[in-house]
C-alpha cells in the first residue's frame, strides 16, 4: 500500500469530471460547483480514512519491529551472559589446573638445611632406566655427591687448567663412585 499522505486531491471542477458532475447535478438538482464541492468532501473523508489506516498499520509495523529488535537485544544479551559464564568457567578451570604456589613470607629466614641430592651419575642411570646401587640414595651417598658436586663452570675451569684431562684422584660427576663400585664387587663375589 502506498502512503496516502502523498496523494493530491483531484480537481473535481476540471473537465475530466464534467460527465459525473452533469449526472449528479441532474439527479440532485445542485449546481456543478456544489457537486464538485461534494465530490471533494467525499474524497477528503475517504482520504482521511485511508491515512488513519496507513498510520495505524505503520504504528503496528513499528511496534512489531521494535519487539523484534528488543527480542534480538535480549537474545544477544543472553548469549553474551552465557559466553561470559563459559569464559569464567574456563578461567576457573584453568586456575584449578595451575600449580599452586605457596605463599611467600618475606620475614621468614631461608632454610638452614640443604636437602641432600643423589649424584649426577645416579640421576643419569635412573633417567636411562638402568640399575643404580641404593648407596647413592643413602645419606652417606648424597653427602658424598654434595662434596664432589661440580658445576659446569667448575668443570670448564678444571678442564682448561689441566689440558682437557681430569686430574688424577678427581672423579667426574657422571662416573660411578668408588664406594658403590666396591659394594657391587663385594656383592658379586660368592662366599
Amino acid at each position: 500500500m502506498a502512503d496516502p499522505n502523498l496523494e493530491i486531491r483531484p480537481d473535481f471542477a476540471s473537465e475530466p469530471y464534467e460527465g459525473i458532475r452533469h449526472v449528479m447535478a441532474d439527479t440532485t438538482g445542485e449546481t456543478h460547483q456544489q457537486v464538485a464541492q461534494r465530490l471533494a468532501e467525499a474524497w477528503d473523508v475517504e482520504h482521511n480514512t485511508r491515512i488513519d489506516a496507513w498510520n495505524h498499520q505503520q504504528e503496528e509495523e513499528r511496534q512489531v519491529e521494535e519487539r523484534e529488535q528488543q527480542e534480538e537485544r535480549n537474545r544477544q544479551e543472553d548469549q553474551r551472559c552465557l559466553d561470559e559464564a563459559d569464559a569464567e568457567k574456563e578461567r576457573k578451570e584453568a586456575e584449578k589446573k595451575k600449580p599452586k604456589i605457596n605463599d611467600f613470607d618475606a620475614d621468614l629466614p631461608p632454610p638452614s638445611v640443604i636437602v641432600p641430592r643423589p649424584s649426577q651419575y645416579a640421576i643419569q642411570k635412573l633417567t636411562s632406566f638402568e640399575f643404580v646401587e641404593m648407596w647413592y640414595f643413602s645419606p652417606e651417598g648424597c653427602a658424598e655427591a654434595t662434596r664432589h658436586h661440580r658445576s659446569q663452570a667448575d668443570d670448564a675451569f678444571g678442564l682448561a687448567a689441566s689440558n682437557d684431562r681430569i686430574p688424577p684422584g678427581e672423579e667426574h660427576p657422571s662416573s660411578p663412585h668408588e664406594t658403590a663400585v666396591v659394594a657391587r664387587q663385594t656383592r658379586k663375589r660368592p662366599g
